[in-house]
């Protein structure tokens, strides 16, 4: 018999973590036993991201459709089981709150999703995700770090899992396509924000000139105005690319073409980026936040480096340009992870697996 998960979860514009994972669970799909319900608790498309947001009107107006829309729906339909991607925001803190209520209510076991890094940062958060997760029957977080949090809430660690985020790696080409550049490049793939460590990245390229750079993603406003003043030198024109957002295709032929993968952020869930990047065989340069010390090895698939120390990046990348056969063996290391653990197929059928864990677990309680 066939299950119905209902999601609620953004869908893209914009191109967000959450919305892009959810995107692709829409166009990849469940296995035969399972089919898909989406609620889009997606934010506007002209939301920035890293800028800060205020509540008004039309965010009110949005939410309360979201909850009209999960009333209604489980109202309608057969629900085998509901599945919440929290995005860990304040603003959506209580949204999601009351979504655990209602879903309760309607007696559909609950799977809370926490991408991004979990870590309350007050009471009055601690207690809304005590509620919460006390009305969960699995919790999934994205790193080791997050299930210590969730644990230090109260007696969560039996129901709560690491599951990682997934990506496509069977659709990507096999083999690298270098182009015939004798520059050494280096690549970044993700939101062009201070937070996810640009300003380093830039520190690391004015030291090494020899380095080209490129710069995949939409850019801050901030940023845009330190990148605007940068590139006013010919020089800098040639040797740091910015892109804007890109087709994942695209993305993809970028990192093939590239020699090393740097992510120097100060805060992360589970960087998708990094994965794709270790699929195509590339060493990483990041730093030791989030997921990224559970993905990278240091030493055996590239470096971790906290996200301000220039010094410790540019160390690091000299030895990297030095060493071809240690960049080879750490592209390696990190493409054969990358395609045991990552791949869609692998963690959806984990994540089938936990559903019929709690499907079976709800039935003998009722």
């Amino acid at each position: 018999m066939e299950k119905k998960i209902l999601f609620l979860s953004p869908l893209p514009p914009p191109f967000g973590g959450i919305a892009s994972w959810t995107q692709i669970l829409v166009d990849k799909g469940f296995p035969p036993s399972f089919s898909i319900k989406i609620i889009n608790t997606g934010v506007p498309a002209d939301r920035i991201a890293f800028e800060s947001y205020k509540i008004n009107l039309k965010e009110i107006k949005r939410n309360i459709k979201i909850v009209v829309n999960l009333f209604s729906v489980l109202r309608k339909e057969p629900i085998a089981l509901a599945h919440l991607n929290c995005s860990l925001s304040l603003l959506g803190l209580f949204r999601d709150w009351l979504c655990t209520l209602i879903i309760r209510c309607y007696k559909v076991p609950l799977v809370l999703h926490l991408h991004g890094n979990f870590k309350p940062k007050n009471s009055l958060e601690k207690r809304f995700y005590n509620a919460m997760f006390s009305r969960s029957s699995a919790i999934i977080v994205l790193n080791k770090n997050s299930f210590k949090s969730v644990d230090m809430l109260g007696e969560f660690a039996s129901k709560c899992c690491i599951l990682p985020n997934f990506i496509e790696i069977t659709s990507m080409p096999q083999k690298a396509i270098k182009s015939k550049v004798d520059s050494f490049n280096l690549i970044f793939v993700g939101w062009i924000a201070r937070e996810k460590g640009i300003l380093t990245i830039l520190e690391v390229a004015k030291r090494l000139p020899k380095v080209k750079v490129t710069l995949v993603g939409e850019t801050t406003r901030e940023i845009s105005k330190i990148l605007d003043e940068l590139l006013r030198n010919p020089i800098n024109q040639v040797r740091i690319e910015i892109t804007g957002r890109l087709s994942k295709p695209e993305v993809i032929k970028r990192l093939l073409n590239a020699d090393v993968f740097i992510l120097p952020s100060y805060t992360e869930g589970f960087p998708c980026s990094v994965a794709e990047a270790m699929a195509c065989g590339l060493p990483i340069l990041a730093s030791p936040v989030g997921a990224i010390p559970d993905m990278i090895e240091n030493g055996k698939g590239g470096y971790l480096i906290e996200s301000q120390d220039v010094d410790g990046y540019v160390k690091a990348l000299l030895r990297l340009m030095e060493d071809k056969p240690l960049r080879d063996s750490m592209g390696t290391y990190n493409k054969l992870k990358a395609y045991s653990e990552y791949d869609y197929a692998v963690v959806i059928k984990k994540l089938c697996e936990l559903y019929d864990s709690v499907l079976c677990n709800y039935a003998k309680k009722e």
